[in-house]
């Protein structure tokens, strides 16, 4: 189950770390003004940079998450806690309205997802392998002769 957990994860934060960069690169480009109301505090001039980075950021911290040390695997666990804090933020904010029930349930589906990337990217952090399914045998001999 973790590893699909980290599976969806990794492929989640693609997609998104792909669209980033794919947007921001458009509007860069193009030098149209892009509004993107998840990402509070940024004037629409300078979305288009702001997104080319976070893209960029997001696929180097994917990039980071696939080696065994640790302090590499750091960037990818708060790319996803920034994701989420952006969707929790988004939720709470005074000019957030949902335009229907399926605005609602989209919503419900990405702030669920975001928070089910936190927690692969968590256990991609901590390194867990899978448990084995039996208890090993003692050192002491107790127990291994049936009576």
């Amino acid at each position: 189950m973790a590893d699909a957990l980290r599976f969806l994860t990794f492929g989640l934060h693609s997609l998104l770390g792909l669209f980033l960069l794919a947007v921001g690169l458009i509007g860069w480009r193009t030098g149209d003004r892009i509004r993107f109301d998840w990402i509070p505090g940024v004037a629409a001039h300078d979305m288009a940079s702001t997104l080319l980075a976070l893209g960029v950021f997001a696929l180097a911290s994917i990039a980071l998450a696939a080696f065994r040390w640790k302090p590499a695997r750091t960037p990818f666990f708060l790319w996803n806690l920034f994701v989420a804090a952006l969707i929790v933020c988004a939720f709470v904010r005074p000019s957030f309205r949902f335009d229907g029930t399926d605005h609602f349930l989209y919503s419900s589906i990405v702030l669920t997802a975001s928070l089910l990337g936190v927690l692969g990217s968590w256990d991609h952090f901590r390194g867990s392998s899978p448990r084995p399914l039996q208890k090993p045998p003692s050192d002491s001999g107790e127990g291994d002769e049936a009576q």
